[in-house]
């Protein structure tokens, strides 16, 4: 499992906490929250729930999610092996 900093591990927490249950990096280099499962599609990740764009609150900004991933990453799986 990843090793989240302690900004990151709050960052997740506060997102779950708020409805948001997936993560992942958009083309542009932007890391979203999604409340719903998203799918990569052209240049996003896009899904039916809603999003939030997490890159502004930290300053490590989740190095180990990429683009290239194919699929988001589940934060409650994140947090789980960051106890």
């Amino acid at each position: 499992m990843q090793q989240l900093t302690k900004e990151e591990r709050e960052v997740l927490k506060e997102k779950y906490s708020d409805g948001y249950r997936f993560v992942a990096r958009d083309g542009d280099g932007e890391v979203y929250a999604h409340s719903s499962k998203p799918v990569k599609g052209g240049l996003d990740w896009d899904g039916e729930g809603y999003y939030d764009w997490i890159s502004d609150y930290v300053y490590s900004d989740f190095k180990f999610i990429k683009w290239e991933d194919d699929e988001p990453y589940e934060i409650e799986k994140l947090l789980e092996g960051a106890k």
